[in-house]
């Protein structure tokens, strides 16, 4: 589970620099990442804590995408 929190300490802090994982734009990175969240969150039973606000705030982005509903 360590991995974990380092993975999301890790890509909230890059998520406070710039708006998507790679950058300005949406792309595959966000995809993977987005998958990998999900997976945690679902599968390891590990949410996303309150405190990594700049991951949280993607993670919202991105689910509200039509492509993450289908």
């Amino acid at each position: 589970m360590l991995w974990t929190k380092n993975f999301f300490a890790d890509f909230n802090e890059r998520l406070k620099t710039v708006p998507f994982v790679a950058g300005d734009e949406f792309s595959v990175a966000d995809i993977t990442t987005f998958v990998t969240v999900d997976f945690a969150a679902g599968g390891m039973k590990m949410n996303i804590p309150t405190a990594f606000d700049a991951l949280q705030a993607w993670y919202g982005k991105v689910s509200d995408r039509a492509s993450s509903k289908a």
